[in-house]
This record gives structure tokens, sequence and C-alpha cells, in this order.
């Protein structure tokens, strides 16, 4: 049975922010040696946590937010028409299916236009009732102009976004010192993301995605993600913040539908929370995202050693 503990949780939220994060760095946070952390990471990729490591351009980069669309269906919705649909939207890269039959469309929306014709675009699908359209709070890195020698490094990385200085090196003819420096450039600079992707729905765990409201006159958005950190070590992951209302849709990963029952009720509970609803939300379906797209387009002229 693969059961995640804290120390797979810490791996997995440090790799979604640098992919290229060091065995022997993460030794030394967890205090496990470096070969114990190759091994977690290898059993993680073979079990189906994560399902691959990636570069890509910020938010910023591409003039961007985040956005997470709930969407109501109704009975004529279908689900593979929905999807080759989404497939013609550059915007959206990922279609959560929930346990109540409805979905949530996470995407990328350039500018404010982007953003009114990204629910214009879902709601025009057939069977669809609604569609609650959240921009969302998160870091959008900045802006900045990447050099050549930077984008030939990325171009390598693009192939595989974790291959080892030596490799990176051969393959775009520049020697390792130089390719540290550039590597230390794109991970410091906030214009780049190395990331992850990863399936939390494995073996014995099970993912929710709760949205939870809140009075801003009696809690802060920091100050109830600080009381869930401490309330739920292990099963509270993240939390993404709505722009336009005090809501949060907060991940949470447990192992029996008993701890989604218990965690809710214990939401309810915390001062000046005013609505809690759980979503059970199952694999989903994952595209190429613009930000991702993006730098993929902007190095495909560039020729690498084989």
């Amino acid at each position: 049975m693969f059961i995640l503990d804290i120390i797979d949780k810490g791996i997995l939220i440090d790799l979604a922010q640098n992919c290229r994060a060091s065995y022997e760095g993460l030794a030394r946070k967890y205090g496990i040696t470096a070969t114990a952390i190759k091994k977690r990471i290898t059993s993680l990729e073979v079990d189906g946590v994560i399902t691959g490591f990636f570069v890509e351009l910020s938010l910023a980069m591409i003039d961007a937010e985040l956005v997470l669309t709930l969407v109501r269906t109704d009975d004529s919705y279908n689900d593979d028409e929905f999807t080759e649909a989404s497939r013609e939207n550059p915007s959206i890269y990922a279609i959560l299916p929930l346990s109540t039959g409805d979905i949530v469309v996470l995407a990328e929306s350039v500018r404010l236009e982007g953003l009114s014709e990204l629910g214009t675009f879902i709601r025009s699908l057939k069977g669809i009732k609604s569609a609650e359209v959240h921009p969302l709070l998160v870091e959008r890195g900045r802006k900045a102009e990447l050099t050549p020698i930077q984008l030939r490094v990325l171009a390598s990385l693009v192939e595989d976004a974790r291959m080892t200085v030596p490799e990176i090196a051969r393959k775009t003819g520049l020697n390792a010192r130089r390719t540290r420096r550039i590597l230390k450039e794109l991970t410091e600079g906030e214009s780049i993301r190395f990331t992850i992707t990863r399936n939390m729905n494995v073996g014995e765990s099970m993912a929710i995605l709760t949205q939870i409201s809140w009075n801003p006159s009696e809690l802060d958005r920091n100050e109830l993600d600080r009381i869930l950190r401490e309330m739920y070590p292990l099963e509270y992951w993240f939390a993404l913040a709505s722009a336009i209302e005090p809501t949060v849709f907060g991940q949470f990963v447990v192992e029996h539908i008993k701890d989604v029952e218990r965690i809710l009720g214990e939401l309810k509970k915390i001062d000046g929370v005013t609505r809690v609803i759980t979503h059970l939300f199952f694999p989903g379906k994952i595209f190429p995202s613009l930000s991702r797209g993006t730098l993929e387009d902007m190095v495909a002229d560039i020729e690498l050693i084989p």
C-alpha cells in the first residue's frame, strides 16, 4: 500500500517550486541522505505521483493570470465533446472532473479581455449550466528579456527539465561553468518556472478540493492558511485564493472518505469561516499550458548538438 508521509509531501512541494532542486540540498533540508531522497523521488515517479518535470515561462512573461472556473453541468454534458472543444482554446490547460458530475477548469488568461472571453467560451459549450470564474492571487513572476544563450540552455531543458549540467553543456556547446551560471540566472530570475505535474489520487490517497469562504472582518487569508497548516500538517497542501471574493480553493489529500467528513466538520467550526464546500475530484485531462507552449515556440528553431 502506497501512502505519502510528511517528507514525501515536502519533497513534492519543493519540486513544484523548483524541479531542479538537488538531492543534496533536499537531503540537508530533511535530514536524510541524498540516496534516500533519490529513492523517494524515483518511487514517486514509479507510483505515478510525479507525472512529469517541465519548464515554462512565468505568468508575467505572457501577461497572463491564473484562473479557476467551477463549471456546473446538466444532463446534456458530454465529457469527450467538452474536452475536444477545450483543446481548441489555448488558455485552458486542465479539466478536473468532480464526483458531482461538474468540473473544474484551470486556465492562463491573457489580460482582462482574455478573462471575459474564457467565461463566454465555457458558457457557450453544450451541457454547461453555469461557470463561476475566479482569477487567482498567485505569484506571477516577472518579465525579463531572455538572452540567446539563456534560450539555448532552455531549449535543452524543454527536452528534459532535470537534465544534468554536463549533458546541457554538451548539447549547447557551453562549458560547465558557464552552464551553471546561466542555470542560476534562470532559476533565480523569476521569469522561468521549473516545476512538476503530479497526481494525488494514487494508491490509498484521495484528493479533495475544498472551497472555503470567510468573513473578512473576522479572518484574513494568511491567518486561514496558518490555521490550516497547523491543523492538517499532512492533509493540507495548498490553497488558491480568489481575487474577487474572500474564498480559497484548498487541496487536501486524505486516505478515507471518513477523513473528508471529519475535515469538513472541523473547517466549519473555524471562527470567521462562513461556508465550506468539498469537492472530490479525479485525475483529469492536462494540456500543454500557454506558458509552456510559448516557451517551446521560442526555442523551436534552436539547434542543439545531438
